[in-house]
């Protein structure tokens, strides 16, 4: 099973009222040292959703871990606990 440790930080509205910057520093632990993973910007979503799509998109994680359930199009594993149960990662914040 991978372990990833990430930080997550918000930024101020902009005056345009496009919403909170949010973004998220990925790293993987490889025998207990961090190794930089990747970093993700985006609004609108939350915490763990910002984590998974910055896995998904440096393919951090094996394709199974980012499954989608018809037809409501959820991910299969909705939360940090679902993917430690089913055995494919661990992930702590900072």
């Amino acid at each position: 099973m991978k372990t990833f440790i990430y930080l997550y930080s918000e930024t101020k509205a902009p005056s345009d009222n496009s919403g909170r910057k949010k973004t998220v520093r990925v790293w993987r632990v490889v025998k207990n040292k961090p190794v930089w993973v990747g970093e993700r910007t985006e609004t609108y979503c939350s915490e763990y959703e910002l984590v998974m799509n910055c896995l998904q998109y440096h393919k951090a994680l094996p394709a199974e871990a980012f499954e989608r359930v018809p037809p409501s199009n959820t991910r299969k594993y909705k939360s940090e606990a679902s993917l430690r149960e089913a055995g494919i990662a661990d992930l702590h914040s900072l």
